[in-house]
């Protein structure tokens, strides 16, 4: 008999399925058994899945929050090195104030001098100075040398001459006999009120000493005491005295400086920081290549200033550091470029963008330029190469502005963009050197001027009173306005305090 086969197959899949539709309807079973057990299964994961993403959510805002945090204090850490970088070459810092090098410190390497190959000393060519007999005889020749000759050896018509110059200090004392007159009176004159009073010479000494040599009150008295062998025995308030009345005699000279200031077309001004009874105060001083003047102001204020004549009067060109309070004056006002520069090489430390190198390279290039036309004697650029310059300026800006959109950390950002800003805006000041070759590329005359004021400074650590700081600018205004004027400080003192008015300006001439 033959089997069915397709009976067969088909019977075991019917029996295949049946187990299947067993084993589901035993799972459908075990399902509803445990449906509340899956249920809370199910919820338990759903509520670790929102625990485990809100914890995600919250480090992700720490790990933003601390690195914002970490980008802050890195931007923190960076502006603060940028300060401790500071110094002479890179800011308005003065070269006292530059971290002592742990090497030795090279010749100049603070200022905006750069080094070259020449050797120290006197360059190949340069005259030299030693005293010749020439010299010797035009001493004798002007009358204020005493000649005393002495003799070596066996006097005869040969011989040869060799100097000695020296200096010998007496003191003098000139009696004054006053007789009565037909009236039986005696007719004292004027400075002879008082039976002994100190000669105008010792005056004279003891100011030159204080507004040149810089010596303080005490040391000018030991020194005078010692000078003369403990003769004059001069007490410091005496001292102190003989200033404040060259002060009060120097009044006249003093507003001659004035007009001599206020009769050129540029001046240089500046201000530093002085020290009055503990409290701070300020020297400003107007300068030219001629005549100085220095005033007191206890505030470094507009209403103060205000009090300085020069300033409030002068239509000419002012050339000064950025002080904008000074562009209320009436003057035409020039940059110190010098300034720029180093705030241009600060920049470049700090964003490493290479605008600011350009800008400083530009600045100098044309300086240069200035001086080789100053040479031909011409008084400023030709207006088609004045264009071109001032075109270079204002790429070199432009490309500023574009690096400056990516400047890192942000405080190096915002100094960039002050620097920027104020480049565009004092544009003409900062480029009136080229217009007008008789208006200098930098302020470096009034800074100069000023160092007198430090040196006093550091000597004494200020002054008791505003009184003291004024004498001492008066002083100062006489000393070095006679220097430009090939006066001997030493003259020009004496005859102030014989009432004689310096430094007159003649009609018709400066």
């Amino acid at each position: 008999m033959k089997s069915n086969y397709g009976n067969g197959l088909y019977k075991q899949f019917e029996d295949t399925q049946n187990r299947l539709d067993a084993m589901m309807a035993r799972l459908d079973k075990i399902e509803q058994e445990h449906k509340e057990e899956i249920r809370e299964l199910k919820a338990e994961h759903a509520r670790e899945v929102a625990e485990l993403k809100e914890e995600i959510a919250e480090r992700d805002t720490l790990i933003q929050n601390l690195t914002e945090q970490n980008e802050a204090l890195e931007g923190e850490v960076s502006r603060l090195k940028s300060i401790i970088n500071n110094d002479s070459h890179n800011s308005s810092n003065p070269p006292s104030k530059d971290e002592k090098p742990s090497r030795k410190k090279a010749v100049n390497e603070h200022n905006s001098r750069r080094e070259s190959e020449r050797k120290q000393g006197g360059q190949k060519g340069h005259k030299g100075k030693a005293l010749t007999n020439e010299d010797v005889r035009k001493m004798l020749d002007s009358g204020h040398c005493e000649h005393k000759v002495r003799s070596i050896g066996k006097p005869s018509d040969r011989y040869v001459t060799r100097y000695i110059v020296d200096v010998k200090v007496v003191p003098v004392i000139t009696e004054y006999r006053i007789y009565q007159n037909k009236q039986g009176r005696f007719e004292i004159p004027a400075g002879l009120g008082t039976q002994a009073v100190y000669g105008n010479r010792l005056k004279t000494f003891v100011i030159a000493l204080y507004g040149i040599g810089v010596v303080s009150n005490n040391r000018i008295a030991d020194f005078i005491r010692s000078m003369t062998d403990n003769v004059i025995q001069i007490a410091t308030g005496t001292v102190y005295g003989f200033c404040r009345s060259f002060s009060e005699k120097a009044t006249t000279t003093l507003l001659n400086i004035e007009e001599k200031l206020m009769n050129r077309d540029v001046i240089h001004t500046d201000a530093t920081v002085m020290t009055v009874d503990g409290v701070q105060s300020y020297i400003r001083n107007v300068s030219t290549e001629d005549a100085v003047m220095y005033y007191d102001l206890p505030h470094k204020t507009v209403e103060e200033m205000k009090k300085v004549n020069v300033l409030t009067k002068h239509v000419g060109v002012m050339v000064h550091d950025h002080e904008t309070a000074l562009y209320r004056f009436p003057a035409l006002h020039a940059e110190c470029n010098v300034h720029i520069l180093r705030y241009l090489a600060k920049n470049s430390e700090d964003t490493k963008n290479d605008w600011s190198e350009q800008m400083s390279s530009f600045l100098l290039k044309a300086n240069i330029e200035r001086k080789v036309l100053i040479e031909q004697e011409l008084s400023s650029f030709p207006d088609d190469d004045i264009a071109e310059i001032e075109a270079e300026y204002d790429r070199i800006l432009a490309l500023g502005m574009e690096q400056n959109k990516g400047t890192k950390p942000q405080w190096a950002k915002k100094d960039e963009k002050k620097l920027l800003n104020r480049l565009m805006k004092y544009k003409p000041n900062h480029l009136l050197f080229l217009h007008r070759f008789d208006v200098s590329f930098d302020n470096n005359l009034s800074e100069r001027d000023l160092r007198k004021c430090k040196n006093r400074q550091k000597m004494s650590g200020g002054f008791r009173t505003q009184e003291g700081c004024s004498m001492f600018c008066d002083i100062l205004s006489v000393i070095e306005t006679a220097k430009r004027l090939n006066i001997t400080p030493f003259v020009a003192i004496e005859k102030v305090m014989t009432g004689e008015a310096l430094f007159e300006i003649r009609m018709g001439g400066r």
